[in-house]
């Protein structure tokens, strides 16, 4: 009976995540196929649309972890065989090494031809979401918002429910809303400059026929008195003008500030892992987790994601934010099966699950660390007793 409902609840949570996936949804798919393999770890129907759903995403090695795993469990009349035999040909070769080599142009900030690559990729890979976004990186890092905006709605239409996205187009709208700012501003100092010319041009006008009245009238007026009387007038508007020009350079200063702190996303990513990781061993785990989740929201570099994810976790849960921890722990979990950090996230979730009072699900895990590997150093007397319970 427990095998039958074990069944149901696999298929049950394949058929919600096969109808995400149909209507584009691959974020909300990939979340309920991993609800799935907890009940069900070897439905090689849940394991494949999972690695059609990281497929999609640009996570190459969760998919082919994937379809190996499915492979191990059924070897023949497995359609993980052609998925496999996909990612070992020579197309897909080969477009792994533009995209690799657009990675590349990313981190040497060539952005215009990182998006040359990315497009071409797009061209022959239409259903992929990532090359959309990077697309989009790119562009918002030259500064065409509206490019950006473009690519992560296309990347949007692909993965509705990614969180990451709308927070790229959001960024975008806001980076278009300053500049809209900027510029109107910079219209209006025009506007007043050209009213404060044309001011200073009539006003010169005047005058001059006024002198040339008086001249006419009294010739024996000293026309030096004109001028002495007409400097204080001009200085008075050239001191107009530099305030004008100081405001306008204030306010480039403070639109060159604004765009800097929207462009740290771009950062060099080795980089930012290295200081949230110093900051982490320093005890600093609120500064930590802010430069992790950089990485995690923004990073384009595929192996210091998952790192980070676990390093992330391990930072709420010393800050006592136990339930953002157990969702980042979760997600490592459920993404990064062969991560270097699988068994000790699969321990540490188990135990804190166990010491909230939540014992099944923590001897579901736990479980699972020993059918991974029963001989892991974090296979202890502790993990036992708790099985047993």
């Amino acid at each position: 009976m427990k095998n039958m409902k074990m069944n149901k609840n696999g298929t049950y949570h394949y058929n919600i995540a096969l109808n995400y996936f149909q209507n584009d949804n691959l974020t909300k798919a990939i979340e309920t196929l991993n609800e799935g393999l907890n009940t069900e770890s070897n439905n090689i129907e849940i394991l494949n649309l999972l690695g059609l759903c990281y497929f999609k995403k640009c996570n190459f090695r969760s998919a082919r972890n994937k379809w190996k795993r499915s492979m191990q469990i059924k070897k023949d009349d497995n359609k993980a065989r052609y998925y496999l035999e996909r990612l070992n040909n020579k197309k897909f070769i080969n477009m792994r090494k533009y995209y690799n080599l657009a990675i590349t142009k990313i981190d040497n900030q060539e952005y215009k031809e990182a998006i040359a690559l990315f497009l071409e990729i797009i061209k022959r890979n239409k259903d992929l979401v990532e090359p959309y976004i990077l697309v989009g990186l790119c562009n918002y890092k030259l500064k065409d918002y509206s490019q950006a905006i473009y690519y992560w709605e296309e990347a949007k239409s692909k993965d509705k429910g990614s969180l990451k996205i709308n927070s790229y187009i959001n960024d975008a709208q806001i980076a278009m809303m300053e500049v809209k700012e900027e510029n109107n501003k910079k219209n209006n100092i025009k506007s007043i400059i050209i009213i404060l010319l044309i001011t200073i041009s009539v006003g010169g006008i005047y005058q001059l026929k006024f002198n040339l009245f008086k001249k006419n009238q009294n010739k024996k007026i000293v026309t030096s008195k004109n001028s002495e009387n007409e400097m204080p007038k001009k200085e008075s508007e050239y001191k107009k003008d530099d305030v004008i020009v100081k405001n306008n350079d204030t306010n480039k200063k403070n639109k060159h500030k604004k765009v800097k702190e929207v462009d740290v996303k771009l950062e060099d990513e080795q980089s930012i892992f290295n200081n949230a990781l110093e900051l982490y061993k320093k005890g600093q785990h609120n500064d930590a987790v802010i430069l992790f989740n950089k990485l995690i929201n923004y990073g384009t570099v595929e192996y210091l994601i998952p790192e980070a994810i676990f390093f992330a976790a391990n930072s709420y849960i010393k800050t006592d934010n136990v339930e953002k921890g157990l969702e980042y722990f979760k997600n490592y979990i459920n993404e990064y099966e062969e991560g270097n950090y699988y068994e000790e996230s699969l321990y540490k979730t188990g135990l804190i699950l166990y010491r909230a009072g939540k014992q099944e699900e923590a001897k579901e895990l736990l479980k699972k660390l020993i059918n991974k590997s029963p001989n892991s150093i974090y296979v202890n007397s502790k993990v036992k007793m708790i099985i047993k319970e």
